[in-house]
């Protein structure tokens, strides 16, 4: 792909400016192993894995195929800010080793792509809910993100924005919602309103919850802003996170003017 791509380049030095637009967050092309960290506003994904000549296709996906390969795959599917374009040459149901932890997350990802592709919302749910089922959770990892999204809540609240933790029907739940305040919230308590969803992100070596694979399109799909906060964040510097909330939901609110008195 990168071969091709600076071939294209070289021919055609039209879509320059395009390349050359985004200095701070420039272009680029990652394989599955090199991918940490890196966030863009559109990611392309490209599956590199398919049918052969014959039609079939091998269930060797090299190193999702691995142990943790589930781990990677979901730093992949997390990278997009605001929208992610899937290319591939397969179909998840086209997968059947999916007693592969990896292997299962590739198809069901890939299935859950082709239902958000056609505007099949409910189907995605589905698809999504059945991932979550699937995973085994690590219950002292969840504990510690309960715990910091009630403590995140309650400072949040003392800057008089309102927040609401577990967000959200049956396993798909974001951890924190927050709004302006009690009269900036619209609807109910599962919908978006104008709130900012807070995804607490598990440490370093934790198992990564499910949600993770479908975020950006199930959250933005409903009205969703999202914004995604490392647990270790929080240990090292909260009023940083908490700044950081605030920042990103918006201009604080004002309190109105004293009313004047006197004769």
């Amino acid at each position: 792909i990168e071969i091709a791509l600076e071939s294209l380049r070289r021919k055609d030095d039209s879509c320059e400016p395009f390349f050359q637009a985004h200095p701070h967050e420039p272009f680029f092309i990652k394989n599955l192993e090199n991918v940490q960290g890196d966030e863009r506003d559109i990611i392309i994904m490209s599956v590199c894995y398919g049918p052969n000549t014959d039609g079939r296709i091998k269930m060797n996906f090299g190193p999702i195929n691995n142990a943790g390969g589930e781990r990677r795959l979901n730093v992949i599917f997390s990278r997009a800010k605001r929208h992610m374009a899937v290319v591939a040459s397969m179909r998840g149901a086209d997968i059947t080793n999916v007693h592969n932890e990896g292997a299962n997350h590739l198809a069901g990802f890939l299935s859950y792509a082709e239902a958000e592709s056609v505007g099949d919302l409910a189907g995605a749910q589905a698809i999504l809910a059945a991932q979550v089922a699937g995973i085994d959770g690590d219950p002292s990892a969840a504990s510690s993100t309960s715990r910091v999204a009630e403590e995140l809540a309650a400072e949040l609240r003392r800057r008089g924005l309102t927040a609401e933790t577990a967000v959200g029907r049956s396993s798909f739940r974001i951890d924190l919602a927050v709004g302006p305040g009690p009269d900036g919230v619209e609807g109910r308590r599962d919908q978006a309103g104008g709130r900012l969803g807070v995804l607490l992100e598990p440490e370093p070596g934790a198992a990564v919850h499910a949600r993770f694979v479908a975020e950006a399109g199930v959250l933005t799909a409903f009205g969703w802003r999202v914004l995604r906060v490392p647990l270790s964040d929080w240990y090292a510097a909260p009023d940083r996170v908490v700044d950081r909330v605030t920042a990103a939901l918006g201009p604080a609110p004002i309190d109105p003017p004293p009313p004047v008195t006197g004769s």
